[in-house]
């Protein structure tokens, strides 16, 4: 990202299962026990924890930090919006709807913001395979997850792509870093 690190957007990210419990608590009338209570809200202290403060305080910061917190309550959103109105429709149909219809509201501002020069094939041909294979159709499974789950407060898609996530990083022979950021000596420091 432009404004704030990958792992910081990440984290920031992770609140997506909060947002979708608090979402499917208020919208759904589901019931969110005194269990569920309690681990969210040491889900969202973690999360607080993890992040250990702002990043450098540079001008579109605060925004991005915002749009990532918007995007993972959106998530939420999504997840009960799916379970209460698309019970009974396609996967395939939900993900093509949803990023025909996100294509079509960043369409102008793509054109508004166009590159002085013209991206090369190379970039136009990563940019389709990151679309298509690291992103729909991993929401086609999400959304089949979602449906066949039912549970919008449990978000189970979220937890399978880290998974996911993890998996592709040790196929490509890569190292992933620690999901949560801070090694033992670290975590002593901090408490």
């Amino acid at each position: 990202t432009l404004f704030v690190t990958a792992g910081f957007a990440s984290i920031i990210n992770a609140t997506a299962p909060l947002f979708a419990a608090l979402v499917a608590g208020v919208w759904l009338r589901d019931r969110i026990t005194i269990g569920g209570f309690l681990g969210l809200v040491l889900g969202f202290g973690g999360v607080v924890l993890l992040v250990g403060g702002l990043p450098d305080a540079r001008p579109g910061t605060l925004p991005a930090i915002g749009g990532s917190l918007f995007a993972a309550f959106l998530y939420g959103v999504s997840a009960s919006f799916v379970k209460k109105h698309l019970a009974g429709v396609n996967a395939w149909v939900t993900t093509i709807g949803s990023f025909g219809f996100a294509a079509l509201l960043l369409a102008p501002l793509a054109v508004l913001n166009w590159p002085a020069v013209p991206p090369s094939a190379a970039s136009w041909t990563a940019v389709l395979l990151l679309a298509v294979l690291c992103t729909a159709i991993p929401n086609i499974y999400y959304f089949r997850l979602l449906l066949r789950v039912g549970d919008a407060s449990q978000t189970l898609g979220f937890a399978a792509s880290q998974w996911v996530d993890r998996l592709v990083t040790a196929m490509r022979g890569h190292r992933a870093a620690p999901t949560w950021g801070r090694t033992l000596p670290e975590w002593t420091q901090a408490l």
